[in-house]
């Protein structure tokens, strides 16, 4: 008699026991079966039918000392994947415990409903079986569902392979979604190392605030006040004030064609203080092609800002400002 519970149940049903025979294990008749045996398997031969119709996994088939068969419900038909209790046991301290709630252990293959994709479990169990092909990560949102399923299943080597290396990996291009995911999924360490990552993404948009909707308060204000507290010093410090040391503050370019401050520099400030509040970091305010157009700009007012622009004066004050902001705190403070 077949039972499904979901994986999280209090107990995971037991639905039959293979009984072996001469030491061989055979195998239930498939349809449509994901096939393609490991070069590193022994395929046994068939075994008695099973009532229902199933697939095997493609990279987890029956072999030779195999004991546990996981059947993954959730998908029609259910798939099968054979493994061993004692590399499940040792590796994975979520699945043993609800196995081993089960109670005795049959004599033969035993076989376990899982009500869980098979996909996920797939996944999983190529990071339990360390000879297997680890997952290909699709997007954005199969790395959430299989972090999250590493989390539950309680799988370090998934949990640091996914977080240290393709959470990090992605963060570069999506930095905002890959801080929420450390967040989800109690990343802590990871979480604080993305945050400078996502001071290149305007987080107030509507698009982007919206996605941050499903992190904790703690670590949204926290975001906030590390986007904030920094854009107002990096606005500071192209404004060329310093509130703690006023006699140290440079003096801006100046330009003859002016006579007073040079209007590439006004028009740079103003500019580069309104991206800085959205941005606070310097790749656009102190790229080349941000400062050309402040310098076009200029031309319309006064024709010699170029020549205060190109002064050595003024390309030093430049470098410092840009170091000045680039050693700004740049992570989000630990939660005490």
């Amino acid at each position: 008699m077949h039972h499904s519970a979901r994986s999280d149940d209090d107990r995971t049903p037991r639905t039959s026991t293979f009984a072996t025979g001469g030491g061989r294990l055979t195998r239930s008749p498939v349809i449509d079966v994901i096939s393609a045996s490991s070069p590193n398997h022994t395929l046994p031969a068939p075994v008695p039918a099973l009532s229902d119709i199933v697939n095997v996994a493609r990279l987890f088939p029956p072999f030779e000392g195999c004991d546990l068969v996981l059947r993954a419900t959730k998908n029609s038909p259910p798939v099968e994947f054979y493994v061993d209790r004692e590399t499940i046991y040792s590796h994975c301290s979520y699945l043993k415990g609800k196995i081993s709630a089960l109670g005795l252990i049959p004599t033969g293959i035993d076989v376990i409903s899982w009500e869980d994709d098979a996909n996920i479990l797939d996944a999983m169990l190529r990071f339990i079986y360390s000879d297997r092909p680890k997952p290909k990560i699709e997007s954005v949102f199969h790395l959430r569902l299989l972090l999250r399923a590493a989390r539950k299943y309680d799988i370090e080597a998934a949990m640091h392979a996914l977080g240290t290396g393709v959470l990090l990996a992605i963060a570069e291009s999506e930095p905002l979604s890959a801080f929420v995911i450390a967040c989800e999924v109690g990343l802590v360490d990871e979480a604080t190392l993305i945050s400078k990552e996502t001071l290149k993404v305007d987080i107030m948009m509507d698009e982007k605030n919206s996605e941050l909707g499903r992190v904790s308060l703690s670590y949204y204000h926290r975001l906030l006040r590390l986007h904030r507290l920094r854009a107002a010093k990096a606005v500071d410090i192209i404004s060329l004030v310093d509130a703690e040391h006023p006699m140290n503050e440079f003096d801006p370019p100046y330009c003859e064609g002016c006579g007073t401050n040079a209007t590439w520099w006004q028009i740079f400030v103003q500019y580069g203080s309104i991206e800085l509040k959205r941005r606070p970091v310097t790749d656009t305010v102190f790229s080349a092609a941000f400062l050309a157009k402040c310098v076009r700009t200029s031309r319309h007012v006064c024709g010699e800002c170029i020549d205060s622009y190109m002064h050595t004066y003024s390309q030093t004050l430049l470098t410092r400002l840009k170091e000045d902001i680039d050693a700004l705190p740049a992570y989000i403070q630990a939660f005490h």
